[in-house]
């Protein structure tokens, strides 16, 4: 019977650390504005982030606005 308690408390105890557990992407900007282009020009820009939560960061898809 104690066996069981402690199993069954081992297991909430690992299922609450990885609830908590999450990545968080902080951005220093979500945005950019280039102003007035040329046609033809080729523009870049480096959005810069950090991840501010605890777990790995994945990104696993990225599109323009």
């Amino acid at each position: 019977m104690k066996l069981k308690i402690l199993l069954s408390a081992v297991i909430t105890a690992v299922v609450f650390a990885a609830c908590d557990s999450r990545s968080y992407i902080v951005f220093s900007s979500s945005s950019h504005d280039f102003g007035r282009v040329k046609a033809e020009s080729t523009l870049s820009h480096t959005f810069s982030f950090r991840n501010t939560g605890n777990a790995t960061l994945v990104i696993e898809r990225i599109r323009s606005g």
